[in-house]
């Protein structure tokens, strides 16, 4: 979640934007990333092709929101914790991207019956 990143938005994804005076993005994210949340959005889900939620199913969701003070608190110790994430999600994919490749690219690894399995669930 760093300032400068630079997200493009599908269809089938949604943003939320936040101001920044009533809510703490990182409050926010922490709380919709919970298990809680996570469990209410899926039982809103509507699974066909592809799993979706109506705006108006997402709106009926509680969440939390203490005042700004309490956010900000919250987020003045959660703030720096994120940021050491990164640089080690990073070292952890690049080693991933560096193991991983070259066997596809070989053919190694083959993930033809791995997608497959996947979709079947």
């Amino acid at each position: 979640m760093p300032n400068q990143s630079k997200l493009a938005i599908a269809q089938n994804l949604l943003g939320l934007r936040f101001k920044r005076k009533q809510v703490s993005p990182f409050f926010m994210y922490c709380q919709m990333d919970s298990f809680r949340f996570r469990h209410d959005v899926d039982a809103r889900l509507v699974v066909t092709v592809q799993a979706s939620i109506k705006r108006k199913d997402l709106e009926t969701i509680d969440l939390l929101k203490p005042t700004i003070e309490v956010q900000d608190a919250f987020e003045k110790i959660v703030k720096p914790i994120f940021q050491k994430q990164i640089p080690h999600e990073n070292r952890s994919l690049e080693f991933l991207r560096d193991t991983l490749l070259p066997k596809l690219l070989s053919g190694e690894i083959d993930l033809t019956n791995n997608q497959k399995e996947v979709v079947n669930g």
